[in-house]
């Protein structure tokens, strides 16, 4: 299970390769920090999702969290919202 700390302490260089052995569980834990106020770990959690929604389907069953994001205030959460759609499309 992912935990915020162990996806801190990762190399962006490390994400794609981390990507690949998420759970259903640390999927759902990422799909949660997206909405962080703290911008480090909310982008590592969005590319990690974006990573592991190249290559394989389990991220798609978030796709309404995805689309709720197209209605908020702020343009980072539309921005998230849209490219993970596209990713899971």
């Amino acid at each position: 299970m992912i935990t915020m700390e162990g996806m801190m302490a990762l190399g962006r260089d490390d994400l794609e390769g981390a990507a690949k052995s998420l759970s259903g569980g640390d999927i759902a834990n990422l799909v949660e920090w997206l909405s962080l106020k703290d911008e480090e770990p909310r982008y590592r959690a969005f590319l990690l999702l974006r990573h592991r929604s190249s290559i394989a389907d389990d991220v798609y069953p978030h796709w309404e969290a995805f689309r709720s994001k197209l209605k908020s205030e702020s343009s980072y959460q539309r921005s998230i919202g849209v490219m993970l759609l596209g990713e899971n499309a």
